[in-house]
């Protein structure tokens, strides 16, 4: 894994790394679904949490924002399905708690 990169800030009191926002957002709403820190080598998977929403379609906006420099900035839309929930039987649990003792 390569060191992150250093952000060319000659004013900056110490060494500046490259910081970059994931954030996911809805226009519509102005509203802020998720944000994350990150940094980035070549190649970056990443996990975003955040609780969904009511079942339906939603059209997000996915924002990679750079805390170093202007004008690298990039958005991208995001289209999102949520279907209903599933009930999970609890099955599995009580077999593990039956296991443990």
């Amino acid at each position: 894994e390569a060191p992150v990169p250093r952000a060319h800030a000659p004013r900056f009191p110490k060494p500046k790394e490259e910081g970059w926002w994931l954030v996911i957002g809805d226009p519509k709403a102005n509203a802020l679904v998720c944000i994350k820190r990150i940094t980035l080598q070549l190649r970056a998977k990443v996990k975003l949490d955040f609780v969904a929403p009511e079942p339906g379609e939603y059209d997000y906006m996915l924002y990679l924002i750079c805390d170093s420099y202007l004008g690298c900035d990039q958005e991208y839309e995001l289209k999102l399905r949520v279907g209903e929930a599933v009930e999970d039987s609890g099955e599995e649990g009580e077999d593990d708690e039956e296991d443990e003792q």
